[in-house]
């Protein structure tokens, strides 16, 4: 399908631009000059429009979300406290952070307590040698076993000597 009107051409293809800038310009003046009769309203002070404010009505919390608040320092894995940190491997430690620059790995175990201790490659935590970093999980072996423990987020180290703050709350009658 071809353009029915012929549209004359130059060599360097500007001819087209060109005639088009220049009739974009005329259309141009020719709106500035033409005279327009538009009626703006007269200027009055009005009253702004205010809108009332929204009413909430109350807000419930569900159960399970205030039993296992989401920045709880306190907050674990299971809705029972203590209760996945007993049932870890390691005996009872979890691994809560990994680092690995140049080919040098750094592992960071919590123990049950809240200490936090560091292993490179080839270090061991009671009886278990640190093995490698397979998938999101640590692998150990002792002896003839190995273990893969997964690693997960956990609540802040309690400094040695302190005690756990969801204890003392259960204690306070």
């Amino acid at each position: 399908m071809k353009f029915p009107v012929p549209i004359p051409r130059r060599a360097d293809r500007t001819l087209l631009p060109a005639t088009l800038a220049a009739l974009l310009v005329l259309s141009f003046v020719l709106q500035l000059m033409s005279p327009v009769q538009l009626a703006l309203p007269e200027v009055g002070i009005v009253t702004p429009f205010r809108l009332l404010p929204t009413k909430l009505g109350v807000v419930v919390a569900d159960d399970e979300i205030l039993a296992r608040p989401l920045f709880n320092p306190t907050r674990r894995e299971g809705a029972d406290p203590g209760v996945a940190d007993s049932a870890a491997p390691l005996e009872g430690a979890r691994a809560v952070g990994v680092i690995t620059a140049r080919g040098v790995v750094r592992v960071f175990l919590q123990a049950p307590d809240g200490q936090v201790t560091t292993l490179g490659h080839g270090g061991s935590y009671r009886g278990w040698r640190f093995v490698r970093v397979s998938g999101g999980q640590l692998v150990f072996n002792r002896g003839g076993e190995t273990l893969a423990l997964p690693i997960s987020a956990s609540a802040p180290p309690i400094t040695p000597g302190q005690s756990d703050p969801a204890q003392a709350e259960e204690e306070t009658p």
